[in-house]
């Protein structure tokens, strides 16, 4: 039958049908947006009029208010009238009256259809649209209106529209797939959630099986992808002020416009296969209930095992498997019961069930068992191209850039950033620590005097593998040696040679007289960082033993053009080798002592950290004696992780001045008045 009904008549009727909620929607958007704008544009006026802010500042507050930056409760209503509005035009599909009411009407589905979308989309456009006029007015009001803000406030709206489309498409979505409001929800959280769910337990399943996982999974672009409303955040972030122009930021843009357009082919056409018996059931297409109950009993149930094996005071990997197990029997009982409301069913389709079992259960293997060999991995040296080595002791206190398209600059610092930025080609010392990390993933460690250390791969087929090693100390000792024979090396790991002295905002040196803050001329700072870099470039990793280590340099610095871009470092070590350094801080009137004197000691306390015990010394005898045997971690380079030391033990040397030195004592030497007192050996 062809439909006599305009469409525009059938569109207006459907929204007095919900003015409520249109009323709904423009009164907490007003509230949401302009009048909390307004109120705050007033207090940062006021601030401004007391010269307590800028006029500049008082307009980037304004816009980042308009825009995205500060925008979240806007982004909460968002969502919450994106699944309200969904429910509310497509609950009918769960009745079979409204149902039957509405296809005895000369409307065809499709019609019907684009009528509850179009309306949902102007429920919520039109007062949000309106909202940000005001908005823009009360901008205009003040005098802070500019080009740049009006901007702002466009590609917010446009990218907030189209987050509202991709959330309000998943709800439509999930309420065809189902035949009861309930289900829908519970389906429509599914949608969200199952995409970052999934990576969260894969990523805790190999930071629980594989002793070689860096720790740092990164999944790039898959996180953001895994969720509509993942997506949508992405995009809010990558069209911020700084980030709008990167080429991520269109290709995020790209693809949410994209999946818009997919979820809404598919909404049609599923529309147009739903039959009117599937109303009041709980799935509306028989044949995706297994698919959508596997999909859910092996990553849940896989979680069960790792939380009970995550609660178990031993033999883990027994309850890993019985959480699995029991968690595929339990998910998959709930599943039915949800699908046919009837105990009976639970377990009447016993095929899927053992396949479920199995399933789970093969992966759980290939984890437990490591099958892909993932901690034996290690290419053959003919099939790498580069390599990277990253120890905390060593580099872990610097931070390493990372620049994304259109050369905006990044500064990250941890494993994996460091480990990207520091590959060289001349790698051998490097594959060797990583044969021993795999050979000793094999051992029995305990007692071993091993380093933690990360390694990445690049492979000549360009695809890069990072991974984490045990390594014998005497091996990694050997492999720096070798590798700070290498100029390439030694410009990689140390940041500072990329700094430029005009860019270094303070700089501090750590010693065993405490930090002290360097106060020096331009001319002074250039002089001493080109000497620095000069000695360190020639440096052999020999100069940073301990026994050979004076000071180290911490930085504030810039790197980047954003003038906010200040990021930290600390721990450049000065070795006593360093003369021209050491003569220059003299110089300039810093000098650095290379060990402390009894005399000039008030007292020390040791902390012991495994039971909570506090003991002091004063007398000479004991300061001299716990001296002899301290380490201070004001000039460890290392913090330990070369040097062996003992952290069960904190020691807090508390100079006659006031001023106190940290640090600890070797795990094979701690002083008999000390070992004796806390019963510590």
């Amino acid at each position: 039958m062809t439909s006599k009904i305009s469409f525009s008549k059938l569109l207006k009727e459907d929204m007095k049908r919900r003015s409520w909620l249109i009323a709904l929607v423009s009164v907490l958007l007003f509230i949401a947006q302009p009048v909390i704008i307004l109120f705050l544009v007033e207090g940062l006026m006021d601030s401004a009029n007391e010269g307590l802010m800028t006029l500049a500042e008082v307009k980037t507050d304004y816009m980042n208010l308009i825009g995205f930056e500060e925008n979240y409760l806007v982004a909460i209503l968002l969502v919450l009238f994106a699944v309200l509005i969904g429910i509310s035009g497509y609950s009918y599909l769960h009745s079979r009256v409204q149902l039957d009411f509405y296809h005895s009407l000369p409307v065809k589905r499709r019609k019907w259809f684009l009528v509850q979308l179009v309306s949902g989309l102007l429920i919520f456009a039109v007062p949000y649209f309106l909202s940000t006029v005001l908005s823009l007015l009360v901008g205009v009001a003040n005098g802070i209106m500019e080009a740049g803000i009006f901007a702002a406030a466009m590609e917010s709206f446009i990218i907030n529209i189209l987050g509202f489309m991709v959330i309000y498409l998943t709800s439509i979505l999930a309420m065809i797939m189902t035949g009861k409001i309930l289900i829908g929800i519970m389906g429509f959280c599914t949608f969200l959630v199952y995409g970052p769910g999934v990576i969260f337990v894969l990523n805790n399943l190999i930071g629980r099986f594989f002793t070689t996982a860096i720790g740092e999974q990164a999944y790039g672009m898959a996180y953001s992808l895994s969720s509509p409303i993942l997506l949508w955040l992405k995009v809010r972030e990558k069209w911020q002020v700084y980030d709008k122009e990167t080429v991520s930021a269109w290709i995020y843009l790209g693809i949410l416009i994209l999946l818009v357009i997919v979820l809404f082919g598919l909404c049609m056409w599923l529309n147009t296969k739903r039959n009117t018996e599937a109303a009041e059931q709980s799935m509306a297409f028989s044949k995706t209930e297994s698919v959508i109950k596997i999909m859910l009993v092996i990553p849940l149930s896989l979680a069960i095992g790792l939380l009970l094996s995550t609660m178990a005071h031993r033999n883990f990997e027994v309850w890993f498997f019985i959480g699995i197990l029991l968690g595929a029997v339990l998910i998959n009982a709930i599943i039915e019961f949800i699908y046919h409301l009837d105990i009976r069913e639970l377990f009447v389709r016993k095929l899927q069930l053992v396949l479920a079992v199995l399933a789970t259960a093969v992966i759980g293997c290939i984890f437990q068992f490591d099958f892909i060999g993932y901690d034996s991995y290690l290419p053959a040296m003919e099939d790498v191209e580069q390599m990277a080595l990253y120890s905390y002791g060593v580099n872990g206190s610097f931070a390493y850039k990372v620049t994304e398209d259109d050369g905006i600059t990044r500064v990250e610092y941890g494993e994996r950033a460091a480990l990207d930025e520091m590959v060289i080609s001349d790698f051998e010392p490097i594959y060797e620590i990583a044969g021993n990390g795999v050979k000793n993933v094999r051992k029995e460690t305990e007692g071993m005097d091993l380093v933690p250390v990360s390694v990445k791969y690049v492979l000549k087929n360009g695809k890069s593998v990072y991974r984490s090693y045990q390594i014998d100390r005497n091996v990694f000792m050997e492999s720096e040696q070798a590798l700070f024979t290498q100029e390439e090396y030694k410009q990689k790991i140390y940041p500072i040679f990329s700094i430029e002295s005009a860019n270094i905002q303070s700089m501090f040196l750590m010693s065993l007289k405490g930090e002290v803050q360097l106060e020096l001329t331009a001319d002074q700072k250039a002089n001493l960082l080109e000497a620095y870099k000069t000695e360190l470039r020639e440096s052999t990793f020999d100069d940073f033993y301990y026994e050979n280590m004076s000071a180290r340099i911490n930085l504030e610095y810039m790197r980047g053009t954003q003038a906010s871009s200040w990021y930290s470092e600390y721990g450049y070590p000065i070795s006593k080798n360093f003369t021209k350094t050491l003569s220059l801080l003299n110089e300039y009137g810093y000098q650095t002592e290379t060990e402390i004197k009894a005399e000039t000691v008030s007292k020390i306390t040791i902390y012991n950290y495994n039971t909570s015990q506090t003991l002091f010394y004063s007398s000479e005898i004991e300061i001299k004696e716990i001296l002899a045997d301290f380490y201070a971690g004001s000039i460890d380079m290392d913090y330990g992780n070369i040097g062996g030391l003992n952290y069960d033990l904190g020691v807090e040397i508390i100079m006659k001045d006031g001023k106190a030195v940290w640090g600890n004592f070797k795990n094979e030497v701690i002083p008999d008045c000390v070992s004796s007192q806390s019963g510590y050996s």
